[in-house]
């Protein structure tokens, strides 16, 4: 199943530039990646920026085989932009009652650029909203070089719901940025279906980007960091996601 909702950071994740609650972008063929720290012309895709799409994909496309078990057939979802200060993003965590952990920079330089809240929710293969809808909270982190990195807090996990096991630790994964009307090749496609590719449309031209995730879950909150071309790997993410629990 081909990833709608990002082709997303993204989860959200990088420049989120969003507007108000939105589809996300990434039914995505079992993601929640999309997420997307790129600070290059951003371009609406499905009324949510193509970053954030990114970042939600990569974040989910890591759970497979879900649909075995229920017609979960992905996740869709939004979050607004308007999280402009730490202060306000502090607050926006109390008005969800979420209760999450969160810092305003790390020690490698990234620090609090934005941020968003909103839901995510299942859908089956028509698109259709099943399920319960969870609360979800965003934050990009932006270095002095402008590389990003965006943190998702989900108050479930649909795929766990479903009978899944959530993803854990830390995950790299090659995505491919495309134009609308481009026609991926048999072997693009073959990488997709094994899931060692994800295909986002809405791009102005052809792309490829590294994407890095880092998944865990504490005290029934699910937390995704996610960013590309950053080569920080796993020892990277983990130091960020050991300063976020602190």
């Amino acid at each position: 199943m081909r990833n709608e909702k990002f082709d997303q950071i993204l989860k959200h994740a990088l420049e989120n530039k969003v507007r108000d609650m939105a589809a996300s972008p990434y039914l995505l063929e079992n993601v929640k990646i999309e997420a997307e720290a790129r600070s290059r012309k951003e371009r609406k895709f499905m009324g949510i920026s193509k970053k954030i799409a990114v970042a939600a994909a990569v974040c989910v496309m890591s759970v497979t085989a879900y649909a075995a078990v229920s017609n979960l057939a992905g996740t869709s979802g939004g979050t607004t932009n308007d999280i402009k200060t730490f202060a306000q993003l502090e607050k926006a965590d109390d008005k969800l009652g979420l209760d999450a952990n969160l810092v305003e920079s790390f020690s490698n330089g990234m620090t609090f650029k934005n941020g968003g809240a909103g839901e995510e929710y299942g859908v089956d293969e028509n698109g259709n909203k099943m399920g319960k809808a969870y609360k979800t909270l965003s934050a990009s982190y932006e270095d002095k070089d402008g590389n990003n990195v965006t943190l998702i807090i989900d108050e479930g996990n649909h795929y766990v719901d479903a009978g899944q096991e959530a993803p854990k630790g830390y995950s790299a994964k090659e995505n491919l940025f495309v134009p609308p009307d481009y026609e991926p090749t048999e072997e693009e496609l073959a990488l997709q279906e094994a899931g060692k590719l994800n295909i986002g449309y809405g791009s102005d031209e052809v792309e490829r980007k590294v994407s890095e995730s880092y998944y865990w879950e504490d005290d029934g909150l699910y937390y995704c960091l996610i960013g590309f071309d950053l080569n920080l790997g796993e020892e990277g993410f983990a130091q960020m996601a050991a300063e976020i629990m602190e």
